[in-house]
């Protein structure tokens, strides 16, 4: 097994991308990490988007379990602590509404 198991695919080229290990649709410090990213050609890049399943057991084979449920682990943990914040800064304007501070208030 590995990367040639797949062999070439439509639109296979020597045009290089950054592929992320987890997806970039988790804003947060994973995105831009080193250990999150792999350099795939532009046919492979597509292919494994369009098929995720494919795309674990490559990392799994590239990266090993372990390697990969640790990037997993700190998406969904900075994930949550990004919620966290986002849910304690709602509490607080709520508060802050509530008790008629509204002209104290700067958003920025």
């Amino acid at each position: 097994m590995g990367y040639l198991m797949y062999g070439p695919v439509k639109g296979c080229s020597n045009q290089l991308q950054w592929a992320h290990v987890i997806s970039r649709t988790y804003k947060t410090a994973i995105r831009w990490s080193r250990d999150n990213c792999l350099c795939l050609c532009s046919g492979h890049h597509k292919y494994f988007t369009d098929r995720p399943v494919e795309w674990k057991r490559f990392l799994t084979f590239k990266l090993g379990d372990s390697n990969v449920y640790t990037l997993e682990a700190q998406a969904l943990a900075e994930q949550r602590v990004k919620s966290d914040r986002t849910s304690t800064l709602v509490e607080l304007l709520s508060a802050a509404l509530e008790l008629g501070w509204t002209n104290r208030l700067v958003i920025r």
